[in-house]
C-alpha cells in the first residue's frame, strides 16, 4: 500500500532525469508490487544510470532515446531503435555506444540477470534486405545489444539472454509513422531477483 508499481523516467537533453507519468506502453502490471528492498534496490539502479547518461544525452547523442522504467519484474530499460540503429539495420551506431557503456557498466555491478528483447513493427522489409523477416531483423538487433553488453562491458555471459518478439508484441498503433518508430525497440529488462 501507497507504493508506485512503476517508476519511470526519460533521459532527456534538457539535463537529466525527468518523471512520466505511468503510460500504457510499459510492461503490463500484474498487480505484484516489489518487495521494498528490491524496489529500493532497483531504484537505485535506475538512478545510477540516468546520472551516467545525463552527460551522453547532454552531448546530444541520445535525445529522448532512453526510458527507463521499474515494474514488477525489475528495471525496464527501453531504447529507441533509431538512436541504436540505421534503418533496416542491425550494426549498433558508433553515437550510442556511450549510452550503452554506461548501462551496460552498471548493469555488470549488480550481478542480476538480463534479459534483451528485439522488437520492429509490422512493415514489410525492402526487397533486398538482409533479413527476411521482422522477427529476424528484431532478433539480431538483440544479438548485437548482447554481444556488445558481454564484449564492451564485460557482462557475464551467463547472465544474457536474448529472445525477439518481431511485430507481435507492439507498444502503439503500427497504423501511423510514430506508432511504428515506438515499436521498433529494444528491451534490456534488469531482472528483480526472486523473493
Amino acid at each position: 500500500p501507497g507504493h508506485d508499481r512503476k517508476t519511470a523516467l526519460f533521459v532527456h537533453d534538457r539535463g537529466g532525469p525527468s518523471p512520466m507519468s505511468d503510460r500504457a506502453d510499459a510492461l503490463d502490471s500484474r498487480g505484484v508490487l516489489l518487495p521494498e528492498g528490491e524496489r529500493i534496490e532497483l531504484k537505485g539502479l535506475l538512478t545510477r544510470i540516468a546520472a551516467e547518461l545525463t552527460p551522453v544525452v547532454r552531448q546530444g547523442a541520445l535525445p529522448e532515446g532512453v526510458q527507463l522504467t521499474i515494474t514488477e519484474r525489475g528495471l525496464l530499460i527501453r531504447l529507441a531503435d533509431v538512436k541504436f540503429f540505421d534503418a533496416g539495420g542491425a550494426m549498433l551506431r558508433p553515437e550510442a555506444l556511450p549510452a550503452l557503456d554506461a548501462i551496460g557498466a552498471r548493469i555488470r555491478e549488480t550481478g542480476r540477470s538480463v534479459k534483451v528483447q528485439g522488437h520492429s513493427d509490422n512493415m514489410t522489409l525492402g526487397r533486398g534486405s538482409t533479413y527476411a523477416t521482422n522477427w529476424e531483423l528484431a532478433a539480431t538487433r538483440a544479438v548485437s545489444v548482447v554481444r556488445y553488453f558481454h564484449e564492451a562491458t564485460k557482462i557475464p555471459p551467463e547472465k544474457l539472454t536474448v529472445s525477439t518478439f518481431g511485430q507481435y508484441r507492439p507498444i502503439a498503433d503500427n497504423k501511423s509513422p510514430a506508432g511504428r518508430a515506438r515499436n521498433r525497440r529494444i528491451d534490456i529488462l534488469v531482472e528483480a531477483r526472486p523473493d
